[in-house]
């Protein structure tokens, strides 16, 4: 067997080798052991498919997220288990405090699979974006995000709308680079699911004409006609996509567009009903913009906030970067923070409302650790007049150090707080981001085996969110 051949024998199992590498680091941390305590996206679940299996399709508008990809899959899965509504007098209802440990879990699988599924894509289509070596780097550190995976073990929509508007985004990128309309269908289709999940997703419509704009613009072979047609093909997949898996749209579309919207419009301005922490305080109104520069110092790891800063620095470096990648780092940036930018609008603030950014910066680091970890090599060869290559070693670094860092947080990951902003200690004086009841489990299996637990009862707060 010839060199060449070798080589690309060997990259036949190795794309396919290193995709299941990383589905198991994404999938793994948020599989086992769930940690889901909010209780209302049981009930939907539940109610979405039992109005779906009797035809009431006009029933299967339950928020105003609308949240219809997490029922789908969570509600799919939960019927498969055999929990069913009880039928009341109030109509279809499950009481989430009769879900076992098995049936939550259950309800949590699919969405962790879904998520990391959208991670695996995501390495994918960085491949195209970059190298196999910078797609690694950056799809690890997203399946390693402590904040990512912490809003992925819960039964919730915030998780499902991070992955699917970060693999919609990076295939649009894909498109604006090669110019190959099935990367436009596949970036719309993935933002209906988005946009299914929860309103925020409307932020890909201006972030599409921005990426389509900025194409044009630098690569005028693609032809304005292109941009527009390609503008329009999104738009039919999003639409598509919306109007299949949501039953409601199926007789009458105007009234379900109607609702979701208006409800979701009030809470643009208006804040959460919970207080919210912040700085000290309890916040029963908007807690101003400041709130979510906290979450991003807190809740990023060490490892994504200094390599996301030194692909930005690379990438205004004039002629160190190629002009499509830094066009590309530039989009990817711009999401992170015009989504910022719209969060601040409105007055209802959690940190998890921030989650969609979160991703990308994870690809901004990945891209700037590969960097890093080519450059440094290159750099000590030349001053030394020595030839060594160690890429390979120092991305594990990087990674193994994300992981350790991350990973002995396990199963309360929302309790990790960036050490360079002060660790856990100042996080949690600051913002607190603990709405899992994280240690409870914990608490009760330390006061169970206490003499006489049987004839006490210990009370905890119950979170409605």
């Amino acid at each position: 067997m010839s060199k060449s051949e070798f080589q690309s024998d060997r990259s036949q199992w190795m794309k396919p080798a290193l995709a299941l590498v990383i589905f198991l680091a994404a999938f793994l941390p948020r599989a086992i052991y769930p940690v889901s305590r909010p209780a209302q996206w049981y009930t939907r679940s539940v109610m979405f498919m039992h109005s779906v299996q009797r035809g009431a399709w006009e029933e299967t508008v339950y928020s105003e997220h609308p949240g219809v990809t997490t029922m789908w899959l969570s509600g799919v899965a939960l019927r498969l288990a055999g929990v069913t509504p009880e039928q009341r007098s109030e109509g279809p209802y499950v009481d989430p405090d009769s879900l076992t440990a098995r049936e939550s879990a259950i309800g949590v699988l699919p969405l962790a699979l879904a998520i990391s599924l959208c991670i695996v894509l995501s390495y994918l289509l960085l491949a195209r974006l970059f190298n196999h070596t910078a797609a690694l780097s950056a799809a690890l550190l997203m399946a390693l995000d402590p904040f990512f995976i912490a809003n992925s073990k819960v039964l919730h929509v915030d998780g499902v709308l991070a992955a699917t508007m970060c693999t919609s985004a990076l295939a649009l990128l894909v498109f604006v680079r090669e110019r190959q309309m099935r990367w436009v269908v596949l970036s719309g289709a993935l933002a209906g699911l988005a946009l299914l999940t929860k309103s925020p997703a409307l932020f890909l419509m201006p972030y599409t004409g921005l990426c389509l704009g900025v194409g044009f613009v630098a690569d005028r072979a693609m032809g304005w006609r292109r941009a527009l047609l390609a503008g329009l093909v999104w738009l039919v997949m999003l639409s598509c996509v919306y109007s299949a898996l949501f039953p409601a749209m199926w007789v009458a579309p105007v009234n379900t567009l109607k609702t979701v919207y208006e409800r979701a419009a009030l809470h643009v301005g208006r804040a959460h009903p919970n207080p919210v922490y912040f700085l000290g305080r309890a916040f029963t109104n908007d807690p101003g913009p400041t709130y979510y520069f906290y979450t991003w110092g807190f809740k990023v790891t060490p490892i994504v906030s200094v390599f996301a800063l030194v692909v930005l620095l690379y990438a205004m470096s004039g002629s160190a970067f190629a002009s499509s990648r830094r066009m590309t780092v530039g989009l990817t940036f711009a999401f992170a923070f015009f989504f910022t930018l719209q969060m601040m609008i409105g007055a209802k603030k959690m940190p998890r409302y921030l989650l969609p950014a979160f991703p990308l910066v994870d690809v901004l680091a990945g891209l700037g650790l590969a960097w890093w970890s080519k450059r440094i090599p290159d750099l000590i060869s030349q001053a030394l007049n020595l030839r060594f290559r160690l890429p390979g070693v120092l991305i594990a670094s990087g990674v193994l150090l994300q992981a350790a860092l991350v990973l002995p947080r396990h199963p309360y990951y929302d309790t990790y707080f960036n050490d360079l902003a002060g660790g856990a200690r100042a996080g949690v004086s600051a913002i607190s981001t603990q709405w899992q009841g994280e240690g409870l489990d914990i608490a009760a299996r330390l006061l169970n085996g206490l003499p006489g637990a049987e004839r006490q009862a210990v009370a905890s707060h119950k979170d409605v969110f």
